[in-house]
């Protein structure tokens, strides 16, 4: 279900140059993490305190056949504004919230 209301720009330029380069070809440029061959999805969350809507790509990993999303922003220990918000965001009103079987959200430290 995709999500309506204000849009907001993200924190962060280059991210939205990417979103904004991702949705204005479809997906076929801007598909990977700064150039790096690490392949992105594009996630769009609705903010904790504002209520608008902020798109950001999270970089999609592949390990024996199962999959991982990764938010990184620079090696600190503090969480992303997007994590608060994925953490804090209810499930709609028209249907239950998911089912949190299988998914984890970890913190990892960033070696320094």
């Amino acid at each position: 279900m995709p999500l309506t209301g204000e849009e907001a720009p993200g924190v962060w330029d280059w991210v939205n140059d990417q979103v904004a380069a991702y949705e204005a070809s479809g997906g076929a440029e801007a598909n990977t993490l700064m150039d790096t061959g690490i392949p992105i999805i594009l996630v769009a969350t609705r903010g904790a305190k504002s209520g608008k809507i902020r798109k950001f790509a999270l970089m999609r990993v592949e390990h024996d056949g199962e999959y991982a999303l990764v938010a990184s922003t620079t090696p600190t220990t503090r969480p992303t504004p997007t994590g608060r918000s994925r953490c804090s965001s209810p499930a709609p009103p028209d249907r239950p919230a998911p089912s949190r079987h299988g998914q984890h959200d970890v913190v990892i430290p960033a070696s320094r």
